[in-house]
Formats: structure tokens, C-alpha cells, sequence
């Protein structure tokens, strides 16, 4: 009569039972999932953008879907928006001001921290 061999994880009646045994549970954990979760989406893309652009929008209040920008003159501006162009064509708004100033700063600190984006639009 032969025996099949146990796996390591089934026991085994001739075990002891004192304690001494061991039993490992494998799990996965994915790490960046939250770090992802409340990161901002374009900041995930921003190696994929060849550079940057302000751009003004009014702010159009009373439709139907509650208010919306839509791009303006730069003396009707009430927002500021930068956004990512990327290399493959479109953009992504990365985040929108109250000022043409805060706009610029915000670009040149992404301009600083990511040199790649340093051929400028807008």
C-alpha cells in the first residue's frame, strides 16, 4: 500500500498538537492603492505631458448641469486653469485658480519639479 505525500499545509494525524505548528496565509497587498486613491489624477500622468498651459475661463452660472467653465477673454477671466498637454494630444486640467499670478506660480513649481515641462504655452 503506498502513501500519497501530504502538501505542507494539510496536517497531518501524526502531528503533535503543542503549539508548535505553524500555518502561513498568503495576502496580497497592494501598497500605492490608497496613495493613488487621494492622489490627484493628472499628477499620475504628469511624465506623460510635453508641457504646460494657463488658461483663462469665465465661469457660466444657470444651466441645467449647475455652472461650468468655458474659456474667455483674459479680461473676462474669473478662473485660471493650468493644464497638462500631453505629447500624445489633449489636455488635462491639473488645477484651477483665482489669479493669472497663482496660475504662474503653480506652473513654475511643476516646471521646477518636472524639468520636461519646461517648453511653455500659455
Amino acid at each position: 500500500m503506498s502513501s500519497s505525500p501530504q502538501r505542507p499545509e494539510q496536517a497531518n494525524d501524526n502531528d503533535p498538537d503543542d503549539g508548535t505548528r505553524v500555518t502561513f496565509v498568503h495576502t496580497t497587498i497592494v501598497l500605492l492603492d490608497p496613495a493613488k486613491s487621494t492622489t490627484p489624477f493628472w499628477r499620475q500622468h504628469v511624465m506623460e505631458f510635453g508641457s504646460l498651459e494657463i488658461q483663462p475661463h469665465a465661469v457660466m452660472r444657470g444651466s441645467s448641469c449647475g455652472s461650468y467653465l468655458e474659456p474667455c477673454d483674459p479680461r473676462d477671466a474669473e478662473v485660471w486653469t493650468v493644464n497638462g498637454r500631453y505629447r500624445s494630444g489633449g489636455v488635462e486640467p491639473c488645477k484651477d485658480f483665482a489669479t493669472e499670478a497663482e496660475a504662474r506660480a503653480f506652473r513654475d513649481r511643476l516646471i521646477s519639479a518636472y524639468p520636461h515641462l519646461a517648453t511653455r504655452k500659455g
